[in-house]
């Protein structure tokens, strides 16, 4: 049943029959969402079976977008067509609201040393996110020959994940785990079991939870930067890229330093692309978005993680000296307000002078939300304009 309505869903994308198209969307997202809350939720094949066919649909309108024809007014935007609906979040039920589900029945099953419903829970989660970033890079691939992007939605899907996973982590952390006295069990088998759920749960909250963050959050923002058509403008990848900072703030916040120093690295090498594709015509647009690398240096600095401090350091250090031999081929152009490092460190000035560029903050934070003071920002922007010279 599934698969003709996939095989029916592509047939109206490709002959650009948008509410049939979307009609076959919306079916496969409600049988996702009908699965995921019953009391059994030992249907993760079907529920992966399911989502890829719903990935399948939106490779079928990037493909469409990718030979310059929509199924809306623009493939990146448009009110209704699969990939909006089922990755922006925008309609009732998406991707978004899947794994919240999804995530609640984790956490709610979670201090339950018997109920067998959490074993359930974590294999959903595992299923409904593995390999999901391949998906959204095949989506990406498919409209790369075309002159729009399709990173608005990916990102939009990306980073809602990326959230709902670090928010997780910190229920996790917060929620005690069961501690029954095994030796009062009588049943030998019923102990066994019951040991063995604690086990899993405890490897869980070790490793197995940062694993996926790492694999959903890594994985795609250190390939979003491949995704995006010759031809179309790079605001989209910018966004990725804030919103790739604003997820490695957060696990930095909730104690997943490593993960958060491997998101700013990540972030730090799209930008030494950005600058070297771009070169001098972009070199100020570029600078700006290298920007928000020191806000994150300056929470570290709040938060006293001194690995994020140095890992910062390093990144807009290299940065800074790619720009800056970019900005020596027409020096005319570049200096004042133009010079690569008043462009780097600009927002960090509105930061010291008490202002808000509308950026760190301007972010949804979800799982955690960073601070600091304007004295601290005023003491780091000094340091750095010490360096950057």
């Amino acid at each position: 049943m599934t698969e003709a309505w996939v095989q029916a869903g592509t047939l109206a994308v490709l002959s650009r029959q948008a509410i049939s198209a979307n009609d076959c969307v919306g079916t496969l997202l409600k049988l996702i969402d009908f699965l995921v809350q019953q009391p059994d939720l030992a249907h993760y094949g079907l529920i992966k079976d399911i989502r890829d066919k719903i990935m399948t649909l939106c490779e079928a309108e990037a493909s469409l977008g990718a030979t310059g024809r929509t199924l809306g007014p623009k493939l990146s935007a448009s009110p209704d067509t699969p990939i909006r609906i089922a990755l922006s979040g925008v309609a009732p039920i998406s991707f978004h609201s899947i794994l919240a589900r999804i995530i609640n029945q984790v956490v709610t099953t979670y201090p339950d040393e018997k109920h067998e419903s959490w074993d359930d829970a974590i294999v959903v989660l595992k299923e409904f996110n593995d390999a999901l970033w391949m998906r959204f890079e095949r989506i990406g691939k498919a409209s790369l020959t075309g002159s729009e992007s399709v990173l608005f939605n990916l990102n939009s899907a990306a980073f809602a994940i990326g959230e709902q996973l670090l928010w997780l982590w910190r229920q996790i952390e917060e929620i005690p785990m069961p501690d029954p006295d095994l030796y009062e069990i009588a049943d030998g088998e019923e102990r066994v079991k019951i040991a063995g759920r604690l086990s899993r749960r405890q490897d869980f909250k070790d490793e197995g939870l940062e694993k996926l963050l790492s694999l959903h959050i890594i994985a795609f923002y250190s390939r979003c930067r491949t995704l995006l058509p010759a031809t179309a403008n790079d605001h989209d990848l910018r966004e990725c890229l804030r919103s790739a900072t604003a997820l490695g703030i957060q696990a930095l916040g909730l104690g997943l330093s490593e993960l958060a120093v491997k998101t700013v690295e990540t972030v730090g090498r799209s930008c030494s692309a950005m600058l070297e594709k771009g070169g001098v015509k972009r070199l100020v647009d570029n600078c700006r978005t290298i920007s928000i690398l020191p806000e994150v240096g300056l929470i570290a600095l709040h938060e006293n993680d001194s690995d994020m401090v140095t890992a910062i350091q390093n990144v807009v250090s290299s940065l800074f000296s790619e720009a800056k031999v970019l900005a020596g081929q027409q020096p005319d152009a570049f200096h004042n307000w133009s010079a690569p490092n008043r462009l780097i460190l600009e927002r960090l000035v509105e930061w010291a002078n008490g202002e808000n560029p509308d950026g760190l903050f301007g972010v949804r934070y979800q799982a955690w939300r960073p601070t600091f003071t304007r004295e601290e920002a005023q003491a780091y922007l000094q340091m750095w304009q010490g360096l950057l010279v």
